[in-house]
C-alpha cells in the first residue's frame, strides 16, 4: 500500500484504540469520519459521523464542519434530500458558518439539460 493508505490505516489503528478508552466521545467518531473521507469509505465516514452527531452536546467549534462532512457523505452517495435536511440542521446550530451557507444555497440551484447541455441556474 502507498505510504498515504498506511498513515490513514495507522490512524485507524490510533482510533480505535481511543474509542475503546472513550466509547462515547463525540470527537472520537468525528476524527474516524475524516479518516475514512481521506481514504474514500464515504459509508464508514457517514456512519461516524451519524454517531458524533448524536453525541455531541456543545457546539464545539469542529460541529460546523461535522455538518459539512455529513452533506459531502450524503451527497457522494447519493441521498441528496438527506444532504440537503442535514444541512439545514446545521445552519439552524451555526446560522452564521460561511461553509453551511454555501451548502444551503444547492437548494437554490436548477439543473436544466435543453438541447444535452447542462447549465446550472443560480436563484439569486
Amino acid at each position: 500500500p502507498s505510504l498515504f493508505r498506511k498513515k490513514a490505516n495507522r490512524d485507524l489503528r490510533l482510533l480505535r484504540l481511543d474509542y475503546l478508552a472513550y466509547p462515547d466521545d463525540p470527537a472520537v467518531f468525528f476524527h474516524t469520519g475524516m479518516t475514512y473521507i481521506r481514504i474514500g469509505d464515504f459509508s464508514a465516514a457517514l456512519e461516524n459521523f451519524l454517531q458524533s452527531l448524536k453525541r455531541v452536546r456543545e457546539n464545539f467549534e469542529w460541529v460546523r464542519k461535522l455538518y459539512s462532512y455529513l452533506y459531502q457523505c450524503l451527497r457522494r452517495l447519493g441521498q441528496l434530500e438527506q444532504a440537503l435536511a442535514v444541512t439545514a440542521e446545521g445552519l439552524g446550530r451555526f446560522p452564521d458558518d460561511p461553509d453551511l451557507l454555501v451548502l444551503g444555497q444547492v437548494e437554490n440551484i436548477r439543473v436544466v439539460s435543453p438541447a444535452g447541455f447542462l447549465r446550472l441556474t443560480l436563484s439569486v
